[in-house]
């Protein structure tokens, strides 16, 4: 779970821990929800949208209802999310914490987030205003990480000048399928679920910072993924 997950680092030769949560608080937390959605629509339909408890209220199949687990750990049973507003309580006052799927929602989240803003910072063309993102946001952790998934490939930095063109695959990372394919299968379909893009960003631009996020922070175990295995980003 995102608060329990950290990464021992320096940034600007200070020690600090980081995790998913804390570089969360540069973002608005309505825009982290939302963009968290196509990765609530994968999770797994028996838990969460269940045909059987449907059929019992309309008398027919073929109608789901959308669930989240109780806000407490011995809650009596799912909460109904009938809004989007229903939707963002659950996801931000912990319902998903104790079926261990915040971690993947957050993670979603959090990679749309940053594929949209480095999308409105190249599109806006603040590039010509600022020397590098360290300019433009002053959020330390933030900066550390954004500067991490720029070493390892998962992003363009729009203020790098030199590398304006950049091979894309949709996939995220080449070997995806590789790594885990049900992990390529869950982010294809979370792209497929969307009735129209939330934000527009580039192709394949979230799944790559997703596997960034995976490499950056130590959660490849809890997305089934061996620690020795490598990312294959596009080449610059």
């Amino acid at each position: 779970m995102p608060q329990y997950v950290t990464v021992q680092t320096a940034y600007r030769n200070r020690p600090v821990s980081l995790s998913p949560t804390t570089v969360t608080a540069v973002f608005n937390p309505g825009a982290l929800a939302i963009l968290s959605i196509p990765a609530y629509l994968v999770l797994d339909i028996a838990s969460f949208a269940t045909v059987g408890s449907a059929a019992q209220v309309y008398g027919r199949l073929g109608i789901y209802e959308n669930l989240a687990p109780p806000r407490e750990p011995n809650g009596f049973g799912p909460e109904r999310i009938d809004s989007l507003n229903d939707y963002m309580d659950a996801f931000h006052y912990g319902n998903f914490l104790w079926n261990n799927s915040d971690l993947w929602l957050t993670m979603y989240g959090l990679a749309y987030c940053i594929a949209a803003f480095v999308h409105f910072v190249r599109s806006e063309r603040l590039y010509e205003v600022r020397d590098s993102m360290n300019d433009l946001i002053t959020f330390a952790p933030f900066n550390w990480m954004y500067d991490e998934l720029v070493r390892c490939g998962a992003v363009n930095d729009p203020f790098d000048q030199s590398k304006r063109y950049w091979n894309i695959c949709e996939d995220g990372i080449e070997n995806a399928r590789e790594v885990n394919e049900s992990l390529y299968g869950a982010l294809k379909l979370a792209e497929l679920l969307q009735p129209v893009p939330i934000v527009t960003v580039p192709p394949g631009s979230v799944n790559a910072i997703f596997y960034g996020l995976i490499d950056i922070f130590p959660v490849k175990r809890y997305f089934g993924i061996e620690s020795n295995v490598r990312f294959e980003f596009p080449k610059k």
